[in-house]
């Protein structure tokens, strides 16, 4: 499922989700809404359990309604059966002799308690497709979101992925190098050294730092590597004239890189609390 698609379906789950907003309904329009629902809450994934809850909480049962009328002077018991679907009852009048009607139409009612779960699990269920199809996990800026000082680290994803989504090439290496950076300054003695090459060789070559950040060699070497997309796109495009753009698969492939050796860090809990 495309991103489009996962907007599309939420906007039709919103729109669904405003139900109801009347104070009478027909039958039909209810059933129609929970056709609606269904058809909805299966294409985008819902659990079968939920769904079936959903289904049985609206289905259709009848109440009876005990009514005493005036026949002849005197007065009667008598039952009269009352339809309800989910959180709708049917509308009941009376006459002046305490006798009931139907009149046809549905009222909403407090409580919609299996509806409100389907929907928030369909919304849960596009969430996480939409997050799919994301650069930057949302787990990963969230978690930053509940931690202090951190503003540079989070407006460093968030411009990745904004460059992602845009297919920048050139922006999207810059945020890369911006992110690692703030990242590898989390060390009070790397954040002294001004070159991000320069950085990455320390970390690489001191083991006690290495377990500090939580990472491997061969991870770091591996970023040191990427000099190549760093140079090209940040330092040399300014002096050196570049005849054609790196592929944004390339940069991606960094930004990947870049990502990993954060999630690894932030996993270990020492630099990042």
């Amino acid at each position: 499922m495309i991103k489009e698609e996962v907007e599309q379906y939420k906007s039709k789950i919103d729109k669904l989700g405003e139900f109801p907003t009347e104070n009478f309904y027909n039958e039909r329009d209810i059933i129609d809404w929970i056709a609606n629902c269904v058809i909805i809450f299966t294409e985008v994934g819902v659990n079968n359990v939920i769904l079936s809850n959903f289904l049985n909480y609206f289905s259709i049962r009848v109440e009876k309604v005990r009514m005493k009328v005036m026949d002849f002077m005197t007065e009667k018991t008598e039952f009269l059966d009352v339809r309800t679907i989910g959180s709708f009852k049917e509308e009941v009048e009376e006459d002046g002799f305490g006798r009931k009607t139907i009149t046809g139409r549905f009222i909403p009612r407090q409580g919609f308690y299996y509806g409100k779960i389907a929907f928030s699990a369909a919304r849960a269920v596009l969430a996480k497709k939409l997050d799919e199809h994301r650069l930057v996990p949302r787990s990963l800026v969230d978690s930053l979101a509940e931690k202090e000082n951190y503003n540079n680290l989070i407006s460093s994803l968030e411009s990745m992925q904004a460059s992602y989504e845009d297919k920048d090439a050139d922006k999207l290496a810059t945020s890369c190098v911006s992110l690692l950076d703030s990242i590898l300054n989390l060390d009070i003695e790397l954040a002294k050294i001004s070159k991000l090459g320069g950085k990455l060789r320390i970390l690489s070559d001191n083991q006690l730092m290495l377990n500090k950040f939580g990472v491997s060699k061969d991870l770091v070497n591996a970023l040191n590597g990427s000099r190549v997309i760093r140079n090209e796109k940040i330092i040399h495009k300014k002096n050196i004239p570049i005849k054609y753009d790196i592929p944004f698969l390339m940069v991606l492939s960094f930004a990947y890189l870049v990502l990993f050796f954060f999630e690894t860090i932030n996993a270990a809990e020492d630099l990042i609390k």
